[in-house]
């Protein structure tokens, strides 16, 4: 577990309110729920016998890893988490595995049953972007080939067209973290010696 995810959870567990980078928690002392955000959009509410996930609006590794090291914590680490098969997120509950749902929640007194219903089972992009995109989903069929090439670069630019520059830096962000999770810390400070050398100072 990250560093950041360790202090995360000690800011759930301990009811206080902490940020750190792109990730923070908000204690609401009337209704006792930590609510906890990534990049300023909520990724889940945890109260005294339960765990609330959201994906934020964007299925990414980094929103992948906060919710499994709350998971980790507070639910079974064993039996519970999320996870990714072909490009889609699955929720494992008590063993069982289903579709991500927004919304889903991990309760301890109830534990495996979705209480709450609240999004969209979809694949990452066309749920992050609400899909303006349906027509391009065309399906190769023996009366419609279509030239992969041509509609794959029509996709990826209306999904561009689609974001503002807080969705773009989101994705830079991800990118750039999980490529950095793989250096050693000698390498990173290597690194960062070569470019930045300011931050060692």
């Amino acid at each position: 577990m990250r560093k950041i995810e360790t202090l995360m959870n000690d800011a759930i567990a301990n009811n206080k309110d902490w940020q750190s980078g792109n990730t923070s928690v908000s204690y609401n002392e009337e209704n006792g729920v930590s609510v906890v955000r990534l990049h300023g959009n909520k990724i889940a509410e945890v109260g005294d016998d339960f765990l609330q996930i959201f994906d934020g609006g964007w299925q990414s590794n980094t929103t992948k890893s906060r919710l499994n090291a709350m998971i980790d914590r507070f639910c079974n680490a064993t039996t519970d988490g999320v996870f990714q098969k072909d490009y889609c997120w699955f929720i494992r509950d008590n063993n069982v595995t289903r579709d991500f749902d927004n919304g889903y929640i991990f309760a301890w007194s109830n534990h495996g049953q979705n209480q709450e219903r609240m999004g969209i089972n979809l694949c990452p992009f066309l749920y992050h972007l609400r899909s303006p995109y349906s027509s391009l989903m065309m399906t190769e069929t023996k009366d419609n080939i279509v030239d992969r090439d041509e509609l794959q670069d029509a996709y990826i630019n209306e999904i561009i067209d689609g974001m503002d520059i807080k969705d773009l830096m989101r994705i830079v962000y991800d990118n750039i973290e999980q490529n950095l999770d793989q250096y050693s810390v000698d390498e990173l400070i290597e690194e960062v010696q070569e470019y930045y050398p300011h931050l060692l100072e």
